[in-house]
């Protein structure tokens, strides 16, 4: 999957993450940038990507991990 970054620093007031852990379950966090990270349930993260105005997505794709669909957004 290519990706490219912004060049442009964006203000955001929460990054949502959905990564795998080390035995391949996803982990599903809210982040505030530079106050907290909190682990949420996946309803809360679809909810949060279905319904809030997405700024930017970062795909995260691991080496030799092809089948794992890791990925940030920020709102």
């Amino acid at each position: 999957m290519k990706y490219i970054p912004s060049p442009i620093p964006i203000k955001y007031d929460y990054m949502y993450s959905a990564t795998a852990n080390k035995s391949g379950r996803m982990q599903y966090h809210k982040v505030r940038p530079g106050v907290s990270k909190l682990r949420i349930p996946r309803q809360e993260f679809i909810k949060a990507f279905n319904d809030m105005a997405i700024l930017a997505i970062n795909p995260i794709q691991l080496r030799g991990q092809d089948i794992v669909f890791q990925l940030e957004f920020y709102v």
